[in-house]
């Protein structure tokens, strides 16, 4: 009697062991999946995040596109305007000869340092879009991607937390 007894108490106790042992494995496995899933939800939203920095990105070089070819059209209809009022001013008949070409030479002047100026200023601009644009290639490098899987200190850095100081134009 007593024999039965032990092997119904042993064989209660391996049963009692089997299930802890089922529970510890299915809360490992529980919390694995979950660890799983809320990487892949953080990679996702990576993705999704850089996905909508390069949209925006491309928006804004259209937009800068678009404002550029306005203003050398615009600039274009200024200098066509300025020889226009030149070749008008150059019609009239002065007084003297003298007084003609001086206020020719004058109006030339004008015009030409008017001119001058503008190309300065698209120059200017241009050199700023071309800036513009080297920093969208240096964004859009492999390293301040925060997908970079790149070894190393650098890399456990995410590139949102990089000071705009800090990237090289």
């Amino acid at each position: 009697e007593r024999v039965k007894q032990a092997a119904k108490q042993k064989v209660q106790r391996e049963r009692e062991a089997a299930a802890m042992l089922a529970l510890v494995a299915e809360k490992n496995e529980r919390r694995e999946r979950e660890q799983r899933e809320q990487s892949e939800a953080l990679r996702q939203a990576q993705m999704a995040r850089a996905a909508a920095e390069k949209e925006w990105r491309k928006a804004e070089k259209a937009k800068r596109m678009e404002e550029a070819e306005a203003r050398a059209q615009r600039e274009q209809a200024a200098r066509e305007r300025v020889k226009l009022r030149v070749a008008e001013s150059e019609k009239v008949e002065p007084k003297s000869r003298r007084d003609a070409d001086a206020s020719a030479a004058r109006r030339e002047a004008v015009a030409r340092a008017a001119v001058r100026r503008r190309e300065e200023e698209r120059a200017q601009r241009e050199r700023k879009l071309n800036a513009v644009e080297a920093l969208d290639r240096v964004l859009d490098d492999v390293i301040w991607d925060p997908r970079s899987t790149i070894s190393g200190p650098a890399s456990q850095i995410p590139a949102s937390q990089i000071p705009a100081s800090q990237i090289p134009a």
